[in-house]
C-alpha cells in the first residue's frame, strides 16, 4: 500500500504479514482522512499484453477503484504494475 499524505510525502505499508505458522495473512488496512490518498500497488508478469487489448477495470471489496496506472514497471524488465486508488467508501472494512 502506498499512502500519499497531503504534503506529498509517501509512506509504504505491507498489506500482509507472516503468521506464526509461516503463512502470509492479510493485514487490515485503515484508510486515512479525506485529504490522504491510498494506492494498492500490484505486480505481475505478462499483464502488458492484455492491457492493450482489453478495457481494464478493478474492484476492491465490491467497490470500483480508479486505476491510476497499468503498464510496465519503471526499472524491472518484464514486471508489470497496476496502481489502484482505494476509494474512501472502503473505510472501516479492513
Amino acid at each position: 500500500l502506498l499512502r500519499v499524505k497531503p504534503d506529498g510525502s509517501q509512506l509504504w505499508e505491507n498489506v500482509f504479514e507472516r503468521a506464526a505458522n509461516g503463512r502470509f495473512v492479510a493485514r487490515p488496512l485503515e484508510l486515512g482522512p479525506a485529504d490522504e490518498q491510498e494506492f494498492l500497488v500490484l505486480y505481475g508478469t505478462g499483464l502488458n499484453q492484455f492491457v492493450s487489448a482489453l478495457p481494464v477495470r478493478a474492484e476492491v471489496g465490491g467497490q470500483p477503484c480508479e486505476i491510476q496506472y497499468v503498464g510496465p514497471h519503471a526499472t524491472l524488465l518484464g514486471l508489470s504494475q497496476i496502481n489502484l486508488r482505494l476509494p474512501k467508501t472502503l473505510r472501516g472494512r479492513g
